[in-house]
């Protein structure tokens, strides 16, 4: 199992390497984002409701996809081949409800135990592979589940560690870009109260916004795919192997 420091590189080379590529992929999220907040200008009434409400499908049908071909594509790329955009869609419309299902319970469990702290990071780790092993390894949702936990058994603080430290460091460099582009203007402006109002202005806000979805949210699942990939490697068990082959053209 590769230590932090080499997922962190490893994570770090796959996003400097091939970020024109993934930002082609998330920037269809910017469409139903976008009409959003198009949306939002416009006066309430019942049709816009009903037009946010079929946006907001939309969506969540254009995050279950890119969650699958996100996870095939980046699996191929740490083994170092590109797998093309036919390849990738390999089955994605077979998989969206078993990712859909497995999605939705571990955001039900783990967002569920939130308020308490330790209980939400515990079963966080053991069940935090599970949609990749649905994904990747052709695991049923259940059997997924019981798949996930059984990876950190024997090993937990160094799974955990791997993936929720690995986390830690990412969003801290993350906050620390925005503190110090927050402080540069606050500085050029001469405008301190940009550093003690809790209402952030809207050029920061959207930059924000732009900076999560091509940044922190790929370099977050790139890591969490490199840590499954190298705690997975060290497990010996056959699998039904869903995503394409990695020595695929």
């Amino acid at each position: 199992m590769l230590s932090l420091s080499d997922v962190l590189a490893r994570t770090y080379k796959i996003l400097s390497d091939h970020f024109a590529l993934l930002a082609g992929y998330l920037g269809w999220l910017l469409l139903p984002l976008m009409a959003e907040v198009f949306l939002q200008t416009l006066p309430k009434n019942s049709i816009i409701d009903f037009i946010s409400f079929f946006i907001l499908g939309i969506s969540i049908i254009l995050f279950l996809r890119l969650t699958i071909i996100l996870s095939r594509l980046i699996y191929g790329l740490i083994h170092g081949v590109q797998l093309s955009h036919e390849l990738l869609q390999t089955d994605v419309n077979k998989l969206m409800l078993p990712v859909a299902l497995i999605l939705f319970v571990q955001g039900i469990v783990i967002g569920g135990l939130a308020p308490l702290v330790l209980p939400a990071l515990l079963v966080g780790v053991w069940i935090g592979f599970a949609h990749l092993t649905v994904i990747l390894d052709g695991k049923r949702p259940l059997e997924a589940l019981f798949y996930s936990h059984s990876l950190s058994r024997g090993r937990f603080f160094s799974v955990a560690w791997r993936l929720l430290g690995g986390t830690l460091v990412w969003v801290g460099v993350y906050m620390s870009f925005l503190l110090i582009i927050l402080t540069t203007a606050a500085l050029l402006t001469n405008s301190w109260d940009l550093m003690t109002t809790n209402t952030f202005p809207d050029w920061f806000v959207y930059l924000d916004t732009i900076g999560r979805l091509f940044v922190l949210s790929p370099v977050l699942f790139i890591h969490t795919v490199c840590v499954y990939e190298s705690v997975r490697s060290t497990v010996k068990e056959p699998t039904q192997v869903v995503s394409p082959p990695v020595n695929s053209p």
